[in-house]
């Protein structure tokens, strides 16, 4: 947890970015495996209907223009949620100590519609 604080903003900004966009590029895959062909990107706007924030944040979160400290609590354990990952995996990211894109391939998306979370046909 201390290396989590030795980190600088533009380093937790820039590993908070990668984790996004990672996240968006694998989300479809395991639907098209099973074909052979590359699954599209999920779009930034329905990324921001599963996390429950606006377009514009998702686009200043992937642009690495938002310290992930700055971001509210509830909206980090609702992007951990989401992602699959726990606290501490989240920590270990934005602490420079674990790969965004190994970790979310061993990572299945939570997208359940429990205690009011949208799912992605919302």
């Amino acid at each position: 947890m201390s290396d989590l604080f030795s980190t600088t903003a533009e380093q937790r900004a820039t590993q908070f970015a990668a984790l996004l966009q990672e996240f968006r590029d694998q989300f479809h895959q395991p639907l098209f495996d099973s074909v052979g062909v590359a699954a599209p990107p999920l779009s930034k706007r329905q990324l921001a209907l599963l996390l429950g924030v606006s377009p514009t944040l998702i686009v200043k979160y992937e642009n690495a223009e938002i310290d992930p400290f700055d971001i509210r609590w509830g909206v980090m354990n609702r992007i951990s949620v989401v992602l699959g990952l726990s606290l501490d995996e989240l920590n270990a990211v934005l602490a420079c100590q674990q790969n965004p894109s190994a970790l979310l391939r061993s990572q299945q998306p939570n997208l359940s519609k429990k205690r009011g979370r949208r799912s992605i046909s919302d």
